[in-house]
């Protein structure tokens, strides 16, 4: 019975192997030989910052004009002048008055020349309460369109394409500057909060400005002083590309100077930024209590102050 069971064994594994011969012959019978597989280069590829990829830095095809935008710029009622063709553009339009709402932008240099991508401009329109919920009533800026690469690079820089803009200062309502430069204090993002505990009531405003422009999902990338030597002047601000529809933001965050890094304040962010009416509302009343608070703790700290001071 044992030999039985053995040759049975055998015989039923020759059938197999045979049937997959057969099955073999078949497909190179009606495929043809199978090919070796090139060999693919392991060699180390030079990447881009993931929050911009490749694609987002060439022009948009020639011809192209988001008429959405511009009807949605004049319901914005927003004055503005629509162009002609511009280098690298896609809906190159002109604000007149220096106004978007009701913030005043107005040149650091004097040269008062808004010209954007209507992309910008309602982005920034739509900011524009953020902006003054944080006392904010004039943005000095440097420039919106340039035609130039990234520095140190040979991509072109988003303000060739008309989708990034350059503060190096706002005018709070006090009347009193408070300028990048002088008033940013960095690495107030690295705790448990984007806006830290600044030292000073400007540091304080650029810090919460660039916290709240981050959260209301406008943007695709913000770089402060904290980035790199570079910016150590001015905000870099730039909204989304008219390619990248998705506005998928890989860090949660469009800070660049807390990239990779998941702070407890990151992990609060949402993935895909999708503007909504409802959120620069919850944006601006959420920034009004805590404003509240702070000079209620700005007053107690002075307050002990001056008691240590008397009893000293």
């Amino acid at each position: 019975m044992k030999g039985r069971g053995d040759k049975s064994f055998f015989r039923s594994i020759r059938l197999v192997l045979i049937e997959c011969f057969v099955f073999a012959a078949v497909v190179v019978l009606f495929n043809g030989p199978v090919r070796a597989r090139p060999v693919v280069s392991r060699a180390p590829v030079a990447r881009m910052h993931p929050l911009v990829g490749a694609e987002f830095h060439h022009p948009i095809q020639k011809g192209f004009v988001d008429r959405r935008c511009l009807r949605r710029l004049r319901r914005l009622k927003v004055r503005f002048r629509k162009t002609r063709s511009v280098r690298g553009v896609a809906t190159p339009v002109e604000i007149l008055g220096g106004r978007l709402g009701s913030i005043r932008y107005r040149s650091f240099f004097g040269h008062d020349h808004m010209l954007m991508d209507c992309r910008l401009a309602v982005a920034l329109q739509r900011a524009s309460p953020i902006f003054r919920v944080n006392g904010v009533k004039e943005v000095l800026y440097s420039n919106f369109y340039s035609w130039r690469n990234v520095d140190g690079t040979n991509r072109l820089s988003l303000h060739a394409l008309g989708l990034a803009v350059d503060i190096h200062g706002f005018v709070a309502r006090n009347g009193r500057r408070v300028m990048v430069e002088s008033d940013y204090e960095k690495g107030l993002g690295r705790g448990r909060t984007c806006e830290g505990h600044a030292e000073t009531w400007k540091a304080r405003l650029l810090r919460d400005l660039a916290c709240d422009l981050d959260a209301s999902n406008l943007f695709g990338r913000i770089l402060t002083p904290d980035y790199d030597h570079g910016h150590r002047n001015h905000f870099h601000i730039s909204t989304f590309h008219p390619r990248d529809r998705a506005k998928k933001r890989i860090y949660r965050t469009v800070l660049v100077d807390v990239k990779g890094v998941l702070w407890p304040w990151v992990l609060r962010r949402p993935v895909r930024a999708r503007y909504r009416l409802s959120r620069i509302r919850r944006i601006v009343r959420r920034r009004q209590l805590m404003i509240h608070r702070w000079y209620r703790w700005h007053r107690r700290v002075a307050r002990d102050k001056r008691w240590r001071h008397r009893r000293g």
